[in-house]
Order: structure tokens, then C-alpha cells, then sequence
């Protein structure tokens, strides 16, 4: 284990790596939230306890399912599923959304009619409650309740502009606002002027410019982040934020932020964050795979087979929810690509591509059920 100043002197960040802190396993020097130590006697940090190995998809997922979603809606390319406590399904794609019952049988085409009349909305980000009824995120940053048959009930009186989000057993909201020029962790009740500030601290430019991460919460409340710029998983409790994980060897850290001129150039910015994107590795959304444990995905890694049909390829590692790795290696994907995660399972989107004029349109749902070692 070895120790690093920040640019706050006061706070020191323990950097979970597999071996010391040679070049090639550096910590990501975007990383630079105002993190409290992770203890020094965690055993996450011993590297004993991770390896490179490649591990076989098969090893750790069976395939338990799969569902056609009918073709009442189409939905565009980009579309996401969220499961239910029940099996429903919540079709999102940004601009359309729909209810399904379990078998893919449309329920309903889900608007906001009936809370805010003639609305054009952009649903993108969704969450069910234990009964049934669920709440819906848009690019625009509206929210809004609806009932188990799909029905709007209520505008949610708060506008988290984020993609991580997550929602509580009790309606409370919490939101990574990971993109912000001071990123932050929030609290939002379910009534007006409900909004509390948990975390917060300076953002990196290229922070401010890509907006991504994720948000989980284990099933003893505490709170799981991800950030596009790091492998670690941020974890949130009684007031703490501590990171947990490590750097994998595959992983292509970013190398700098936006220079100054950069910055007075937006030409260059954007040229700069594709260039980021492309050329680095970055992670993806992070999930509650179960009570026990959270899956975090990465993309565009340096994969163990170079003849891989990916233009980015990625990979995932699943560890306890104190940051003990489950899985010691790393899964690498290929045609699977998570879409949600719950109960022990991760769902995938597979489209048929056999060209039949009678093909479906919309995507089936694949469901792959884990199993420890």
C-alpha cells in the first residue's frame, strides 16, 4: 500500500492497487475528490486478494431468461429496461416510454399527460418503489411519480440534472451531480425545499464537460458512486465517503485535464474530451447486483484478445460491498453489455438482426442469473 498527498495537504487518499506504485499502475490523477482515508486495516488494499486473470463469463452467469418486448412501441436504439419488484418492465429511450407486464405484453404507453398536460418529455432514468409505482427522469430535468398501471400522479418537486440517481425505499432521492463545476452528493425529499447537501468538493474541467457516472445504494443504505474518470467504487456512509477497489492492469487511466487554452477554446475542449473518451478507459454505470454485492463496468480497456470485434472493448469486476473483490480477475465482455442489475441478475438488450421482414423491432431482454464461487 502506498500513500499520496492531495492538493489538500490535510487529506490523504489510500490507493487500493494490486502491486506498488510503479508507473504503470499510478493512480488516475483526475481522482482528486476530497476523500477521508479508507482504513488502513482494510483488507481490500492487499493485493493478494485481486489478479489479473481472465475469467469466463460462463463461470459466474447462467442464462435464466429471456423476453421479446412487443412491438405496441417502438423504441429507439438507445433504449433502457428497468425491472420490476414484480417483473414489470419500463421501456425508456429518451423519448418514448412504456409499462410491460413480464412477458413483454405492452401495459401502457407511459406519459406525463395527466400531471402536466401537452409535456414533451425525454425519459431517461427510472426507479420502482416496493409497491409498484415508479419515477421517471428526463434530460430536461422534470420528474414524475406514476402508479403501478403507468399513470401519472405527481411531479417530483425537485430537478436533479444527472443521470446518477437512485431512489429510496422511503421516496427520498438521492443524485451524484458528478458533472457540475462542484460536484456534489444530494438529498431530496419528496416535498419542496427538501434538498440537503451530503458531499461536495471541486470538479475537474473535464468533469464539468461529460456527463456520466452512476449511483447505487446497498440494501443498508449506504451509497455506491461511480465516476467516469476512475476504476474505484466511491462509497458513501454516515458522512464518510471512502473509495474502494482497485486499478486493474487493463485499465488506460487519463492522462491530464483540459490545459488552460483549452479551456478559452471550445473547439479544442470537445476535441479533447473525444480524444479522452476514445483513447482512454472510462467506467460505465455501477449496479446493486445483490445485497451482497455491486458489478462496476469499464470501457475501451486494453482486452487480453487484440482480434476482439469491439472498437471498445470493455470489462466489469464484481466485489462485496465493502470492496473485497468476488470476482479475483476480470470478466471481459463481449457481446454482453449490462443494462440493469437486481436480485442477482443482469439484464441485457439483444436486437434480431437476422434481417426477416417479420423480425421484431424492439429488443429482447436477456436475463443472466449470478452465482458465486
Amino acid at each position: 500500500m502506498c500513500f499520496k498527498p492531495t492538493k489538500n495537504i490535510a487529506a490523504l487518499v489510500v490507493l487500493l492497487l494490486l502491486a506498488g506504485c510503479d508507473e504503470h499502475r499510478e493512480e488516475v490523477w483526475l481522482d482528486n475528490l476530497e476523500l477521508l482515508p479508507v482504513s488502513s486495516e482494510s483488507s481490500t488494499s492487499d493485493p493478494s486478494f485481486y489478479s489479473d486473470e481472465i475469467l469466463d463469463f460462463d463461470d459466474y452467469f447462467e442464462t435464466a431468461g429471456e423476453i421479446q418486448i412487443s412491438d405496441e412501441i417502438v423504441f429507439g436504439d438507445r433504449v433502457n429496461p428497468v425491472i420490476g419488484p414484480q417483473g414489470q418492465i419500463l421501456m425508456l429511450d429518451g423519448e418514448i416510454a412504456g409499462l410491460f407486464d413480464p412477458s413483454g405484453s405492452l401495459l401502457a404507453h407511459v406519459t406525463p399527460e395527466a400531471c402536466n398536460p401537452g409535456y414533451e418529455w425525454t425519459p431517461r432514468r427510472a426507479q420502482f418503489l416496493p409497491e409498484g409505482g415508479f419515477l421517471v427522469f428526463g434530460y430536461s430535468r422534470e420528474g414524475y411519480w406514476f402508479d403501478e398501471n403507468g399513470i401519472c400522479t405527481n411531479t417530483f418537486p425537485h430537478r436533479p440534472y444527472t443521470q446518477a440517481l437512485v431512489l429510496a425505499a422511503d421516496s427520498t432521492v438521492f443524485a451524484a451531480k458528478l458533472s457540475n463545476p462542484e460536484w456534489q452528493l444530494v438529498k431530496y425529499g419528496t416535498r419542496p425545499g427538501e434538498e440537503e447537501i451530503l458531499l461536495s468538493g471541486s470538479n475537474t474541467q473535464l468533469g464539468t464537460r461529460i456527463i456520466a457516472g452512476g449511483l447505487t445504494q446497498g440494501a443498508n443504505g449506504d451509497l455506491y458512486i461511480s465516476a467516469f474518470h476512475s476504476p474505484f467504487v466511491y462509497r458513501y456512509r454516515e458522512g464518510r465517503l471512502e473509495k474502494l477497489g482497485y486499478m486493474p492492469s487493463y485499465y488506460k487511466s487519463i492522462p491530464s485535464d483540459l490545459t488552460e487554452a483549452e479551456v478559452n477554446n471550445s473547439n479544442d475542449a470537445m476535441l479533447k474530451v473525444r480524444r479522452v473518451i476514445t483513447e482512454h478507459s472510462t467506467s460505465g454505470t455501477i449496479f446493486q447486483l445483490d445485497d451482497h454485492s455491486i458489478l462496476l463496468g469499464f470501457s475501451n480497456v486494453d482486452h487480453p484478445n487484440p482480434s476482439t470485434d469491439s472498437p471498445m472493448p470493455g470489462a466489469f469486476h464484481i466485489m462485496d460491498t465493502d470492496g473485497y473483490p468476488i470476482t479475483k480477475g476480470s470478466l471481459f465482455r463481449g457481446d454482453i453489455y449490462p443494462v440493469f442489475a437486481g436480485s442477482g441478475s443482469i439484464y441485457t438488450r439483444v436486437y434480431d438482426d437476422s434481417g426477416r421482414d417479420d423480425a421484431p423491432l424492439n429488443p429482447k431482454i436477456v436475463e443472466y442469473r449470478f452465482a458465486s464461487e
